[in-house]
C-alpha cells in the first residue's frame, strides 16, 4: 500500500474511534480495529518501522482494575493512547517537508503552524506575568 493511501486509511480508522468509545470493553470491534490498523502499518511501513512500533507500543501499561467502571475507564485510556499514536503518525506524513517539499522553503510556514498551535498558551503566560508585575 502506498503511503498516501495508508494515511487516508489511518484517518478513517481515527474516525471510527468515537464509535469504539460508545462500546463496552468486552467487544470484538476493538480487537478488529487494532488488527486492521496494525496490518495497514505493517504493509505500508514494515514490521520493523517506527510507525508500526509506535502504534503497537502505544499501550505499554495496563493498570489493575476490579470494577466494571474501572475496566471501562482503562479501555477508554487505551483508546486515547492509540488515538495519540495514530495522530502522530499521520502528522508526520502531513508536514510539508515530509511531502517532498524543501524544509528550508517551508520554515516560515512550519513556524507559523507551530506558533498558531501555542499562541493562546503563550498569551496566558504573558498575561499572568504582567498581572504579577503590576500588582
Amino acid at each position: 500500500m502506498d503511503k498516501k493511501k495508508a494515511i487516508e486509511s489511518l484517518k478513517k480508522a481515527l474516525d471510527e474511534l468515537p464509535h469504539l468509545r460508545t462500546l463496552t470493553l468486552n467487544n470484538r470491534c476493538f480487537d478488529l480495529w487494532c488488527h486492521k490498523v496494525s496490518d495497514i502499518l505493517e504493509e505500508t511501513f514494515g514490521k520493523t518501522s517506527t510507525e508500526y512500533d509506535r502504534f503497537n507500543r502505544a499501550v505499554t501499561v495496563s493498570f489493575p482494575t476490579y470494577t466494571n467502571k474501572e475496566k471501562q475507564k482503562e479501555y477508554n485510556r487505551h483508546l486515547d493512547e492509540y488515538e495519540t499514536a495514530l495522530k502522530s503518525i499521520i502528522q508526520k506524513y502531513e508536514l510539508p517537508y515530509m511531502k517532498g517539499k524543501s524544509a528550508t522553503n517551508d520554515k516560515k510556514s512550519i513556524c507559523l503552524k507551530i506558533w498558531d498551535g501555542c499562541k493562546d498558551f503563550v498569551a496566558t503566560i504573558v498575561a499572568k506575568f504582567i498581572a504579577e508585575k503590576t500588582k
